[in-house]
């Protein structure tokens, strides 16, 4: 199984080092675990992939999604801890000060603008959200402009401001139409 073939590569890791392919599996499988709902083992895959990165003192591969922290962020969103969800979020915006890989600076500030959505800071999350938005137009990602769209309906709703959070869910609509999404 997949599950086994990651298993696998990691075992061997201290024969082969740390290939490229090891690291993108990694984070394939934390992604995996992470769809599926098994949040914990999600949290403790890309958490071990972060560590290696740090004793290793590598960066992350250039990729989407590909900075830990951002990945961490997620499933601390998902498990409903705010706290930590804002604490990686924060680290991952920090980093890419240096890493300046544009997908995972917008789902940093991505991961910030649901953390203070969640928690009632609305002008906080229209913030980063807008910070999101600007990043995801600076790198032309389509893909993401409709997804952070969708988050700052979310926010329109919050506010109770109807006919904006329906221009917003539109323009996310209107993207995804365009690409087959």
């Amino acid at each position: 199984s997949f599950e086994d073939a990651s298993r696998l590569l990691v075992d061997l890791q201290g024969l082969m080092g740390v290939p490229k392919e090891l690291i993108d599996l990694q984070m394939v499988l934390g992604w995996f675990y992470l769809r599926h709902g098994r949040l914990s083992e999600a949290w403790a895959t890309i958490d071990a992939l972060n560590s290696a990165y740090d004793r290793l003192e590598m960066d992350p591969v250039v990729g989407y999604i590909t900075q830990p922290d951002a990945v961490l962020g997620h499933v601390a969103l998902a498990q409903g801890d705010y706290s930590k969800a804002a604490e990686v979020g924060r680290r991952a915006l920090s980093q890419q000060v240096r890493f300046t890989h544009p997908a995972n600076q917008e789902f940093a500030a991505q991961i910030l603008a649901q953390v203070a959505l969640a928690t009632g800071r609305l002008d906080d999350a229209q913030t980063f959200a807008g910070q999101a938005l600007a990043i995801s137009q600076r790198a032309g990602d389509r893909w993401f402009r409709a997804y952070i769209h969708n988050t700052q309906g979310d926010i329109a709703m919050a506010r109770q401001e109807y006919v904006e959070a329906k221009r917003f869910y539109e323009a996310s609509f209107a993207i995804r139409q365009a690409f087959g999404d």
